[in-house]
């Protein structure tokens, strides 16, 4: 059988910050020429701090606010009477999920499997709505592509050590071939899940869809990583601090990793060395 070329996207919180940045992803990725896209999402702008902090109160207060962004977001985007009401049933049960995990607490203290779930809503809500919107503009895209999941829970297997999640490079490879059973088309993953080793939920960290791009673009032997997101590249020095500063237009392998390795924000510093 012939072998995909792969591209990867991925998007971050600020890119899916509300409907109508979600209508310019949609557009970028209609833009796209590959027949075989994978898209990596965040959480929209704001979720992961505002679940963080449920997390923290054992209460829904602080998501109630994009609770009713999350709302308007799908009234804006869907048109679909029954696609409208499949988005709201599965919101509804995520959030009752939260509930029924408090209410169960014995010892006061959630387990890390369970914190993993509810910290991950954020990516599960982006990556559904964007599955939703997508498949209802198929019209639009002109290589009318096929909209599918990847659910990153059965692809990234990975074990914690003191410097962070390590990849099970061998179980993530079969978990991706066993997920991966679509011909062709634009494939859709919530970045910042995994399942450990013990096959119990996890995630790759705060700010960790830019390592699951980079596992998921070296798992399918991507062409090409794009990193979508509010600024215009990797610069010569933080503009908010260096007048002049330039966007810096290629750059090594090595010069990214060092970037990273020292701060630089615009590079995730576990990114780097899939794709190397």
């Amino acid at each position: 059988m012939k072998e995909k070329n792969w591209q990867v996207y991925k998007f971050g919180g600020t890119s899916l910050a509300d409907g109508t940045c979600l209508e310019r992803v949609c557009a970028l990725i209609h833009q796209n020429s590959s027949s075989n896209l994978i898209v990596v999402v965040s959480a929209m702008a704001g979720v992961t701090d505002s679940l963080s902090k449920v997390l923290q109160t054992k209460n829904l207060e602080p998501i109630k606010p994009f609770m009713a962004l999350y709302q308007q977001t799908i009234e804006k985007l869907i048109n679909n009477p029954a696609v409208i009401r499949s988005l709201e049933d599965s919101f509804a049960s995520d959030i009752r999920r939260i509930e029924q995990i408090f209410a169960s607490l014995e010892s006061g203290q959630l387990s890390h499997a369970e914190t993993s779930i509810i910290i991950g809503f954020g990516e599960v809500w982006s990556s559904r709505l964007l599955i939703s919107f997508l498949a209802e503009n198929n019209s639009q895209d002109p290589l009318k592509r096929e909209i599918h999941e990847l659910n990153a829970h059965k692809i990234i297997n990975v074990s914690h050590g003191d410097m962070g999640p390590i990849v099970d490079w061998n179980k993530s490879k079969l978990g991706f071939e066993k997920e991966n059973n679509k011909t062709t088309g634009i494939f859709v993953m919530g970045g910042f899940l995994a399942t450990d080793l013990d096959t119990n939920p996890t995630t790759l960290g705060r700010n960790g869809s830019d390592f699951s791009a980079s596992i998921i673009a070296s798992l399918s032997n991507a062409e090409s990583v794009t990193i979508w997101t509010d600024v215009d590249g990797v610069m010569t020095g933080d503009p908010n601090q260096v007048s002049g500063a330039k966007i810096i237009s290629q750059m090594s392998y090595d010069e990214a990793a060092e970037l990273a390795y020292f701060g630089a924000k615009v590079i995730h510093p576990k990114m780097m060395s899939p794709l190397i």
